[in-house]
């Protein structure tokens, strides 16, 4: 487009179609709304390797904002200057050219007109999982033939043994391709089917409407990790919350979740999150509090935490030991899994307490929540089978009927990745 063509900006591409009326809904995935930041600081302390985030997004009042203790945020984020300034450099782009993207339909995959800049940064994905069809995007641009031809094979059925080793298994980005091969497609090629779009990023809340019916809070571990090649994987949202600061604008959105509280405040509940998976938890504790200032009797609630050291990654501790004491939890056993010999993770303390596990989710018909890595999960399953066999007198095949039914009855619920 003509040098002057004017472009929305990054504020009015993400949300501001919501806020242009007198109110704005909270769960729409296309039209999100814009929070703002209204606190941002570490959890972890010093001497940790790693990063953790405890963040606050408030609501415009014109938001009527609505969710429930366990539901999860998504949050639009945006790529970082290097990022930007990479993919620029491949596509031979300076940033400011204004285009105008459209499909065979007439659609528009974004707001336009809208600077090249823009677009990567807002709407585009190229650090994420590859995907073959970019592959045979790649290969169509790629100036050597014998490259070219490899690219097309990994891209195809034969291929996909080497394409989940060479590809997926050593985490290769779609840019690190394009610089690799030197693939410099063209910007309606690159915008079709080299760079997916940018998808959003959901977290467990960490707060409830009880407490903060005008915030979400969010609590995230700061995702960087060395990949096979020795390169860094950062996490796109996680290291954008990590860059920005108080009053920062965020894209958002509420999504529904099954993983809620039961109808009774009165069930007993027994809560496994170690890391971040302590987050929907926080939520179901300020919740608890909030019943109990209005003079609800509370079941029992346990919990199931785990960090590395104790001085390093105990996350919320003061919050969580205050919890115990005022009654608002009956039990906290935390594990610490880099502090002593020997690795200590959550299901080795709920096996250490498995009569009180079984008395709570069998006789008490209690609730049971997990929250975590997948593989986390799983072992914590097991353990709950050995629970059930050796408290519980159960045969294996009786444990396994009788936990199937517990989460038929959503008294076993997961939510894990």
């Amino acid at each position: 487009l003509p040098q002057g063509t004017r472009a929305a900006s990054g504020l009015e591409t993400r949300g501001a179609s919501e806020l242009n009326s007198k109110t704005a809904t909270c769960d729409s995935e296309k039209h999100p709304f814009l929070a703002t930041m209204e606190e941002h600081y570490e959890l972890h302390r010093p001497g940790s390797e790693r990063s953790c985030l405890q963040i606050s997004l408030k609501a415009d009042k014109r938001v009527k904002l609505k969710y429930s203790a366990g539901d999860h945020v998504g949050v639009y984020a945006e790529n970082s200057d290097d990022i930007v300034k990479r993919t620029l450099r491949i596509l031979g782009c300076h940033g400011d050219e204004m285009i105008v993207v459209k499909n065979e339909r007439g659609e528009s995959p974004f707001p336009c007109p809208i600077s090249v800049e823009r677009a990567i940064r807002t709407y585009c994905d190229v650090t994420g999982k590859v995907h073959r069809t970019q592959m045979r995007a790649l290969a169509q641009v790629c100036t050597d033939e014998a490259t070219a031809s490899q690219l097309r094979h990994l891209a195809c059925q034969e291929g996909s043994e080497e394409f989940t080793a060479s590809i997926i298994q050593r985490k290769r980005s779609v840019l690190e391709l394009m610089e690799e091969h030197n693939c410099r497609p063209g910007l309606g090629l690159f915008f079709a089917a080299v760079a997916m779009p940018m998808a959003p990023r959901f977290y467990s809340i960490s707060s409830s409407p009880l407490e903060y019916p005008k915030n979400v809070h969010v609590t995230a571990a700061v995702v960087r990790e060395r990949k096979p090649s020795g390169d860094m994987l950062n996490g796109v949202c996680t290291n954008w919350f990590a860059s920005q600061r108080v009053a920062t604008p965020v894209p958002c959105f509420i999504r529904t979740s099954s993983f809620r509280l039961p109808g009774s405040c009165s069930v007993p509940l027994v809560m496994v999150g170690p890391g971040t998976g302590l987050a929907p938890f926080l939520g179901f504790i300020q919740e608890r509090r909030a019943l109990q200032r209005q003079g609800k009797q509370l079941g029992e609630a346990v919990l199931f935490f785990g960090c590395r050291h104790p001085e390093h990654d105990f996350i919320h501790q003061e919050y969580l030991e205050q919890a115990l004491a005022d009654g608002i939890i009956s039990g906290f056993h935390v594990a610490f899994s880099r502090y002593e010999e020997g690795k200590r993770y959550v299901q080795h303390n709920m096996r250490q307490q498995g009569e009180l596990v079984w008395r709570m989710l069998s006789r008490q018909k209690g609730s049971l929540y997990v929250c975590g890595a997948l593989s986390m999960s799983k072992d914590v399953d097991r353990v709950l089978h050995s629970i059930a066999q050796e408290h519980g007198g159960l045969t294996i095949s009786q444990a396994e009927m009788t936990i199937h039914l517990m989460k038929e009855e959503h008294r076993y619920q997961r939510d894990v990745w």
